[in-house]
């Protein structure tokens, strides 16, 4: 089952660190017949999950502890997109890459190498929800997803409003700053500026390819700043 989620489309994680741990896990599982392929390929929505995945080990590690909230939390993701025993062999391959140790720098290097920044946002979205899974992140959660940002080079602003994103702030007008990453004090310029560029790298259609599951999670979040602009606007009057 899991060789056919491979079969399915690993465009170019079969090579590099990707590649790497995903043939580490599968030589202790199964015969590793794949291989990895060159070029630049379209990400694929296997390359986004198993990138998905091996994040995601970092960030519930973080904290030197693991929460039956945060492993429901993947699941759940995951029984979005495959079969039930597909996701069972993922949540395998899960607890297998949390005990195992690898560079962090050269895992996002190689998605780098590979995905668009839309592509790379939505990763971060997940990792925020993850942590934020058991109703609270941890400083040490925010300290390496902070990290995987930098190393993804997704810009501070947009860090910063997904961070605020899913905090646990009311439903003000100061939340809806905060969503933008901008201060009370903007021009109305600023804040159309904000909007814009935000609205850009969190835009739906630009992760369409990766399956109507993640195309509808962005959506979700492209909704909630589209609101926070709506409102800002509303209480300014133009």
């Amino acid at each position: 089952m899991f060789k056919r989620i491979l079969g399915a489309g690993l465009g170019w994680s079969l090579g590099g660190p990707i590649g790497g741990l995903i043939g580490w896990w599968l030589a202790g599982k199964l015969d590793q017949s794949s291989q990895p392929r060159v070029g630049r390929q379209q990400t694929t929505h296997s390359d986004f999950i198993f990138s998905m995945l091996i994040l995601a080990s970092k960030v519930m590690k973080a904290d030197n502890r693991i929460t039956v909230k945060e492993i429901e939390y993947v699941k759940e993701f995951l029984l979005q997109h495959f079969q039930i025993e597909e996701v069972q062999e993922m949540m395998m391959f899960l607890r297998d890459i949390e005990k195992k140790e690898y560079s962090l720098e050269e895992v996002c290097d190689q998605i780098n190498q590979c995905m668009l920044t839309e592509e790379k946002n939505q990763l971060l979205h997940f990792l925020f929800g993850l942590s934020n899974s058991d109703g609270q992140s941890h400083s040490l959660e925010i300290d390496i997803l902070s990290r995987i940002a930098v190393l993804l080079k997704i810009p501070s602003h947009v860090f910063h409003s997904m961070r605020n994103l899913y905090g646990n702030q009311e439903h003000d007008i100061v939340h809806y700053y905060r969503v933008l990453d901008i201060p009370q004090s903007a021009s109305n310029e600023e804040i159309k500026k904000a909007f814009r560029e935000i609205s850009l790298q969190n835009h739906p259609d630009k992760v369409a390819h990766l399956g109507e599951n993640i195309r509808k999670s962005a959506e979700e979040k492209f909704k909630i700043i589209n609101e926070a602009y709506q409102k800002i606007k509303k209480s300014r009057g133009f």
